[in-house]
């Protein structure tokens, strides 16, 4: 193990090299001001985080007439697309 400790290596590692490129991009070129943060970038904090709940029924039809509405009031005022 005294290698690992000059030299690490393991999927740990890779995880941390796979990050640089985006972070480095999205720091570079992401919208100004936004400070982005390197473990956002990390696979393994994405296979740590909780699922997120799906959606019931309900709240995918409530979302739909939402979005229903705003269009037929859009088009009642001539800015329909």
């Amino acid at each position: 193990m005294a290698y690992y400790q000059i030299e690490p290596f393991g999927e740990e590692r890779a995880d941390l090299r796979e990050a640089m490129v985006p972070f480095m991009l999205a720091s570079a070129f992401g919208k100004k001001g936004r400070k982005v943060k390197f473990e956002d970038f990390l696979v393994s904090n994405l296979i740590m985080e909780e699922p997120k709940p799906r959606q019931t029924l309900e709240q995918m039809q409530m979302v739909l007439k939402g979005i229903a509405k705003r269009h037929e009031e859009a088009k009642k005022r001539g800015n329909h697309s």
